[in-house]
């Protein structure tokens, strides 16, 4: 029997103000060159992990959001064995690489720069990237670059209503 696959996705209407021509496609590039790093939603970040400008001159950028767990560094821990936080010296046995994050999932992305529409894969491995969770990781790139806000117009496939 074959496996049954779950394809989701949704749409984020972008605009940065102001929107002289290039602006988008400026926008992306520079997030994805300085690999600028955006809360998706509680311990959940994400960045765009690829950008392909194959289709640039049709007005199309493709890429993929990855989105992956971040560590509060100044946190306490837990130590499920002794049922108490966990201590100092616990916690110093601990050594994670500063470019490594768990439990990631990758959402692919194209974008119509001249309609300023971004469809985006919504469901990856078990992981979700709402339009909700889009609309708050994409208005913290433009913040993180002074690009003023995006003003949110998000349709989500499956109801067909706008989010505004």
């Amino acid at each position: 029997m074959a496996r049954k696959i779950k394809v989701s996705a949704s749409a984020l209407n972008i605009r940065l103000h102001p929107h002289p021509p290039g602006r988008y496609a400026e926008w992306l590039e520079l997030i994805f060159v300085r690999r600028v790093i955006a809360q998706v939603h509680g311990d959940r970040y994400g960045m765009i992990s690829m950008l392909d400008r194959s289709e640039l001159e049709d007005g199309v950028l493709i890429g993929i959001i990855t989105t992956f767990v971040k560590f509060d560094d100044g946190g306490v821990w837990f130590n499920s064995e002794n049922l108490s936080e966990a201590t100092d010296a616990q916690v110093s046995l601990v050594s994670i690489p500063q470019n490594l994050y768990p439990n990631s999932a990758t959402f692919y992305f194209y974008f119509d720069l001249e309609l300023h529409k971004l469809y985006f894969r919504s469901y990856s491995r078990g992981k979700v990237f709402t339009a909700n969770s889009g609309q708050k990781f994409f208005s913290s790139l433009a913040r993180s670059r002074s690009y003023g806000k995006i003003r949110r117009g998000a349709d989500n496939n499956r109801s067909g209503q706008s989010l505004s």
